[in-house]
């Protein structure tokens, strides 16, 4: 190869004219080549001229048919509006008139439909309070049987003595019916009878606020204020009760509480002209104070020291409580036991 091209430039060198002739010749080629270029060029876009033409030609006469066709269209449309519109315009006075009536027609429902709802709306309120009001009766009912059944359960177990198991039923029923006195007052008693003085005392203090008239309630609390030396408490009481209290087995019931004062204060020699006064008004030979029970002075008395006070208080209420006649009683008092 390299043979080859050293052989031409020799060739060129030798005969430099032929190499210019050459050059020359090649010039000319490529300059008919641009030439042939160019004019097909405009060949293509005279072709192009022609089909830009032909085409605004064709758009042209479209638009021109589709302008007509909606110009159609649109008048169309507008006379089917007017029809409507001059429709509408005489009808519109009748459709307003109806409206109005309908209107009408439906505030004077929905008026008597407001009414009506209201009305179930108080029917169903009553119904209700019917309904509230009759359980509420039933569960009353029911508190005071199951109140009933429990009294009738402590008062058995107060009978037989068993004062504890009497008060654990008077705490739940207590809960039943806070206020129901007749509780309050086995609450007391069970409470007295099992030495609990205190709680006895402002059991019926409690019982006494509901019923201040309750006779039973204030005669046991002025024995228990007596046996507790509340003195001040007892006279306080006394006097709101004077009344009936000095009446109750023709005065014989203050005597018992004034001997028992005069007692706690130490007063023996009253307490013996007290005692002789009135085992001279007896008219016979023994007496039994009725409507009283003196087993809880009784037991107080058990528990104190033996004096001369604590005989004189015995032997009194021995005659009251008819266990001891007149005789046996003077020779307590002269201090000999009665079958001596």
């Amino acid at each position: 190869m390299r043979s080859l091209v050293l052989l031409l430039l020799i060739w060129m060198a030798v005969t430099p004219e032929r190499g210019v002739s050459f050059a020359y010749e090649r010039d000319s080629l490529n300059m008919d080549t641009r030439l042939d270029r160019i004019e097909n060029s405009l060949t293509e876009v005279r072709r192009d001229q022609l089909n830009y033409k032909l085409e605004k030609d064709l758009l042209k006469e479209a638009f021109s048919s589709n302008y007509q066709t909606v110009n159609i269209v649109l008048a169309i449309v507008l006379g089917v509006f007017s029809v409507i519109g001059f429709l509408g315009i005489r009808d519109i006075g009748a459709i307003k008139k109806e409206y109005l009536a309908e209107l009408e027609r439906v505030n004077s429902l929905r008026n008597d439909l407001e009414v009506k709802v209201k009305q179930i709306g108080e029917q169903q309120e009553r119904v209700q309070n019917d309904y509230l009001e009759i359980v509420k009766t039933n569960e009353e009912q029911s508190r005071r049987i199951k109140v009933l059944e429990l009294q009738e359960k402590i008062s058995s177990l107060m009978q037989t003595n068993n004062f504890q198991r009497a008060l654990e039923y008077v705490t739940v029923a207590l809960d039943l019916d806070r206020d129901n006195t007749i509780l309050l007052e086995q609450k007391a008693t069970s409470l007295w009878k099992l030495n609990d003085f205190e709680g006895a005392m402002d059991t019926y203090t409690e019982l006494l606020k509901y019923d201040p008239t309750n006779k039973s309630a204030s005669a046991n609390l002025l024995e228990l204020f007596l046996i507790a030396n509340r003195t001040p408490d007892f006279e306080d009481l006394y006097s709101k009760n004077k009344s009936w209290i000095d009446q109750k087995e023709d005065g014989k019931l203050t005597m018992y509480f004034q001997l028992l004062k005069k007692y706690q204060g130490g007063r023996e020699d009253e307490m013996e002209s007290q005692l002789k006064e009135f085992m001279a008004s007896l008219p016979g030979e023994k007496y039994k104070m009725s409507g009283w029970q003196f087993g809880d002075v009784n037991r107080f008395l058990d528990t104190r020291s033996d004096s001369r006070g604590k005989t004189l208080l015995k032997t009194f209420v021995g005659l009251l409580s008819g266990n001891i006649s007149k005789e046996d009683a003077a020779k307590l008092l002269e201090g000999n036991p009665p079958n001596s």
